[in-house]
Formats: C-alpha cells, structure tokens, sequence
C-alpha cells in the first residue's frame, strides 16, 4: 500500500526512460507520463472511455456481489493470469486476420500495436516490438 502521494517528474530531472536526456528534452510531450510513487518510476497513461466505462462495470459488479467496496489491494482480474499471452486473444487475432509475425511480436510483448505511435511508446518498446517482428520473419 502506498504510503506517499505520486509526483510527477520534474522538466529538468533525468528522464526515466533511460536515455539519459532530461525529461522536458525528451518523454514530456509523449502521451502518457512518469510519476514517481514510493521510490519507483510508473508510466501514466490515459485510458480508453470505454475501458473507464468497463472498470466502472466491473468495480460496481464486486461491490454488489462482495457488499464491500474495493480496497485498495484488492485484485481486479483475479482469475485471468495468461501464461506468456493467452490463447484466446492469440486466436481472435488469427480470426481476425492478423499476420503472424505480429501475433508473434505480441505473445513475445504482450503489446497489439496497429501503428508504431511514437507518443505512446519509449524507443526501447518500439525497438523490442520490431525486433520480434523481425526474428519472426526470418
């Protein structure tokens, strides 16, 4: 349980991608953002309206079968732990057409990316994605 209130990375600290570059230079214009929280660095990032609109759900859902609200360590998704990435989404994708090379890229990642969106990824994501896109391919 955290014990301290998150901050937000300063413009003129170390980004903590790693790169070594201070962060106004390089993650702030990115679209999400480094909080610090107790000690360690988390990337914030905005959610979807509709996957608000099911946490929502799905919060309201235990607290009527529990008759509690949630605290704060309760776990959300208990029940669905996927070994790697799961068979069901691998599945969908094959349903849906997707090339192997990137269901290939996404059990190695757990990552689906339609476009490379620099805004959304650290460089290190995207390199990984390639290169697994890449091993895939030869």
């Amino acid at each position: 349980m955290s014990t301290q209130k998150d901050e937000y990375v300063k413009p003129s600290e170390l980004c903590p991608c790693g790169s070594g570059i201070i962060y106004k230079k390089c993650c702030k214009k990115k679209k999400f953002k480094w909080i610090k929280n107790d000690g360690d660095f988390l990337k914030q990032m905005p959610l979807d309206k509709d996957v608000v609109a099911s946490l929502t759900e799905y919060k309201n859902w235990c607290e009527k079968i529990y008759g509690r609200k949630l605290q704060e360590d309760d776990k959300m998704f208990w029940g669905y732990m996927p070994t790697k990435y799961g068979e069901t989404e691998i599945r969908l994708m094959r349903k849906a057409n997707v090339p192997e090379n990137r269901i290939y890229a996404f059990y190695q990642t757990g990552r689906i990316l339609v476009d490379l969106d620099e805004k959304m990824l650290l460089g290190i994501e995207i390199k990984e994605y390639i290169s697994y896109l890449d091993e895939y391919d030869t």
